[in-house]
C-alpha cells in the first residue's frame, strides 16, 4: 500500500526485472499492462499508472481494502440464492465486459475476487488473460479445478472457457465444494474428473426452494462443448442474464451499486503473502522514493544487466 501526501492510497506491484527476463515472462507481464491498460469497469481492478526503472516494472493500482471473495465465503458459509445471485451477477457483469473485448479471463476463482469497502466485487489478477485475436489460443492455463475441458485437451478455447470457470464458482458457492476432483491434488485426477465426471447435486440441496434454477444454471454452464454453454449462444449474455436463477437479479440497480451486498467488510484487510507483509512492515512510514532507491542499490551489487533495456518501453 502507498500513499500520497493528500492521504488517497493505493496498491503498488513491485516486479523484478531479472527473473521476469531470464524466464523470458516480458511479453506476458507488457500482455497484462495492456489489457488492464484497456479496461474501465466498477467490477475490474483499475489500472492508476505503470512506470519503470533499470531494475523494476511497477503497476499503481486502486486500492481495495475488504479482502477476498473467498473470506467472505467462509464468513457467510453455503450460499443461498439471493447471496449466490448477487456474486455471480456481478462476474456475469464483468465478464460480459471482458468478452466483449474479446479478453478472456481464463483465471476465476474466489481468491481472484476482491471485495471493496462497501461489498462490491473487484476481479484481479490479470496475469492469464489474453485477447484473443484470429481464432482460438491453445496455450494451456490456469487453476485445474476450473479449467474448462478444451483447455486441458488442447483443442482450442476463447472467451466460452470463462462460462466454463464460473459454473464451477457457482457450484462451489453454493454447495461448499468443488464439481470435480474437489479432494485430488494430483493434476491427472483432477483433469480426468473435469472431461468425465458427472456433476453431483446433494439431495438436500435439490430440495432446497432455489434447487431446481441453481442446478439448471450450473448444468448449463458446465456444458463439456464450449457452444452449448450457456451464454456462449447467438443470444449471447442475453440468454444468461434472462436464465430462471436470475429472475429477480437487478442487473442495472447491481452495477449501479444499489443492492445491498450479503457481506460488508467492517474493517480494511489486504491480501498478501506472508511475504508481502513482511516486506510492507519493513518499509511502513517511508517514502516510496527511498525505498525504491535502496531496492536499486541491492540489485546493483549483484551486477545483473538487462540484455534487451528496451522491451519495458510501454512501462513510462
Amino acid at each position: 500500500m502507498v500513499q500520497k501526501k493528500s492521504g488517497s492510497k493505493y496498491a503498488l506491484r513491485s516486479v523484478k526485472k531479472q527473473p521476469l527476463v531470464e524466464f523470458q515472462q516480458q511479453e506476458s507481464l507488457l500482455n497484462e499492462r495492456a489489457i488492464l491498460a484497456g479496461i474501465d469497469h466498477p467490477f475490474i481492478i483499475r489500472l492508476v499508472q505503470s512506470f519503470k526503472n533499470e531494475y523494476f516494472v511497477y503497476f499503481l493500482l486502486e486500492l481495495v481494502s475488504g479482502g477476498e471473495l473467498l473470506e467472505a465465503l467462509t464468513r457467510l458459509g453455503l450460499l443461498n440464492q439471493e447471496q449466490a445471485v448477487f456474486y455471480s451477477a456481478s462476474i456475469v457483469i464483468a465478464f460480459e465486459h471482458l468478452h466483449e473485448r474479446r479478453i478472456a479471463y481464463l483465471d476465476l476463482k474466489s481468491e481472484n475476487v476482491l471485495i471493496d469497502n462497501q461489498g462490491y466485487i473487484k476481479l484481479v489478477d490479470f496475469g492469464l488473460a489474453i485477447k484473443i485475436s484470429g481464432g482460438q489460443c491453445h496455450v494451456i492455463k490456469g487453476t485445474p479445478h476450473f479449467m474448462a475441458p478444451e483447455m486441458i485437451m488442447s483443442r482450442g478455447y476463447d472467451t466460452t472457457a470463462d462460462l466454463w470457470a464460473l459454473g464451477v464458482c457457482i457450484y462451489e458457492f453454493m454447495l461448499g465444494t468443488l464439481p470435480f476432483g474437489n479432494d485430488s491434488v494430483v493434476k491427472s485426477e483432477i483433469f480426468r474428473a473435469v472431461l468425465k465426471a458427472k456433476v453431483i447435486f446433494a439431495d438436500t440441496f435439490k430440495a432446497k426452494p432455489w434447487g431446481k434454477d441453481s442446478m439448471s444454471l450450473i448444468e448449463g454452464l458446465l456444458q463439456r462443448k464450449p457452444q452449448e454453454r450457456l451464454g456462449a449462444g447467438l443470444e449471447g449474455y442475453h440468454e444468461l442474464m434472462d436464465h430462471a436463477f436470475f429472475k429477480d437479479c437487478d442487473f442495472d440497480g447491481l452495477i449501479g451499486r444499489k443492492v445491498k451486498p450479503p457481506y460488508i467488510p467492517t474493517k480494511e484487510k489486504y491480501s498478501a503473502t506472508d511475504e508481502v507483509k513482511a516486506v510492507n512492515r519493513s518499509v511502513e512510514g517511508r517514502s516510496l522514493k527511498e525505498v525504491e532507491e535502496e531496492c536499486i542499490k541491492e540489485e546493483k551489487k549483484n551486477g545483473w544487466e538487462d540484455p534487451d533495456p528496451d522491451w519495458d518501453e510501454d512501462f513510462q
